[in-house]
């Protein structure tokens, strides 16, 4: 597919929607490319969506690859992802998109994580819960507001989130990313990693947090890390 939407609201509705497993599986998997059908054909997502048209427009979506299963897999090609976004006019308007996310690869080139043009709110929350989980992302982006007020949060509960560029959006919003385990990294050997400012970054209590910069590459940090428990570390030979 080219472009998959969940919970896309048109004029003058309300739209719920949800992917997920059936409840009990083992090992269920997901692969997502672009029409093409190859690794090189990425498709768009937006979880989440309320267009322009009327006070009445809401749009919820929910990607659930976790809930009431083991061991899920995915394995995405995706161009731009967005969760939550609002561009209706009108007052009464939200829009709200979550995406969580186990095991596998999501390989995406943009990812924006909450986004508001609209007198209302846009919420959007990815969580990555499994160790054997992997989002690489050339650009993740929390929080673009131009009017009425963004969320936009992260969850790193375990796995792996490679980078280039962890970015705030335009405007003011909410930017929270919730690192309670697991890694932060170079999106590859030949691409520096720059944090930019504006994001919370909160560390958890009991979790191992970890840099893992690539030999030759450089992680420059602009955003506070903030909690005093924990571990924090560096592995990996760049700086």
């Amino acid at each position: 597919a080219t472009t998959i939407l969940v919970g896309y609201s048109n004029p003058r509705t309300k739209d719920y929607g949800t992917v997920r497993f059936s409840n009990g599986l083992t090992g269920p998997s997901l692969k997502i490319r672009g029409t093409g059908g190859t690794d090189i054909d990425r498709a768009d997502i937006t979880i989440g969506y309320a267009g322009a048209g009327s006070a009445y427009n809401y749009g919820s979506g929910l990607l659930d690859l976790t809930t009431g299963v083991t061991s899920s897999m995915l394995d995405a090609r995706v161009g731009t992802l967005t969760l939550g976004n609002l561009v209706s006019n009108n007052g009464g308007s939200g829009a709200a998109g979550t995406f969580l996310m186990g095991s596998g690869t999501l390989d995406v080139t943009s990812m924006l994580v909450g986004r508001s043009s609209a007198s209302s709110c846009g919420t959007g929350v990815f969580t990555l819960s499994d160790a054997g989980g992997t989002v690489k992302a050339w650009t993740m982006t929390f929080g673009e507001q131009t009017a009425g007020t963004v969320t936009g949060t992260f969850n790193l509960n375990s796995g792996e989130v490679r980078a280039r560029a962890i970015q705030s959006g335009a405007g003011t919003a909410t930017r929270t990313f919730n690192w309670n385990n697991g890694f932060i990294g170079t999106y590859d050997i030949a691409t520096d990693l720059t944090i930019g400012s504006g994001i919370t970054f909160a560390l958890s209590a009991a979790g191992t947090h970890t840099f893992d910069i690539d030999p030759g590459r450089l992680c420059t940090m602009n955003s506070a890390l903030s909690g005093t428990a924990g571990t924090l570390r560096k592995i990996g030979a760049g700086t």
